[in-house]
């Protein structure tokens, strides 16, 4: 009922954390924008369904939440560039991380305006590799699942 009263639009953000509450909100009406959070909807595979279900539902959305590092920022990155709106996306982080195999810099750039730009790789996957070694050298404890 509020954002039926506003001509301001409400933009969902904290209450997103699942497809079930984004359909809610679509029913209601309860809002005209959406910020998905990857880690607070469970993930790529929930933040692809609440992405898809508000472009049907003509709602724009934008990648919101926290600062994401390694592979987090490039997932969370890759979300973005589905989300087709004039929404800004949050800041991502991109922090050297020893594990990763990339040189995050490379997909920097200074877009036409003068801002820093991301430019994400035209390919599957996040365009990084993980160095194994390296990341088992570092860990606290393995597991095999098959």
């Amino acid at each position: 009922m509020l954002q039926q009263s506003l001509r301001t639009p409400v933009s969902l953000d904290q209450s997103i954390t699942s497809l079930e509450r984004v359909e809610q909100a679509i029913d209601l009406q309860s809002c005209r924008q959406v910020r998905i959070d990857l880690g607070k909807v469970g993930g790529i595979t929930p933040a692809l369904e609440i992405q898809k279900a508000c472009e049907e539902a003509k709602i724009p959305c934008a990648v919101g939440g926290g600062p994401q590092h390694g592979i987090a920022a490039f997932a969370a990155a890759a979300l973005a560039t589905l989300c087709e709106s004039s929404l800004s996306n949050q800041a991502f982080s991109w922090p050297f991380e020893s594990w990763l195999c990339c040189d995050n810099t490379a997909f920097q750039e200074i877009d036409a305006a003068g801002k820093l730009a991301i430019r994400l790789p035209n390919i599957p996957d996040s365009g990084c590799l993980i160095d194994t070694k390296i990341l088992a050298d570092a860990a606290v404890e393995q597991a095999t699942i098959r």
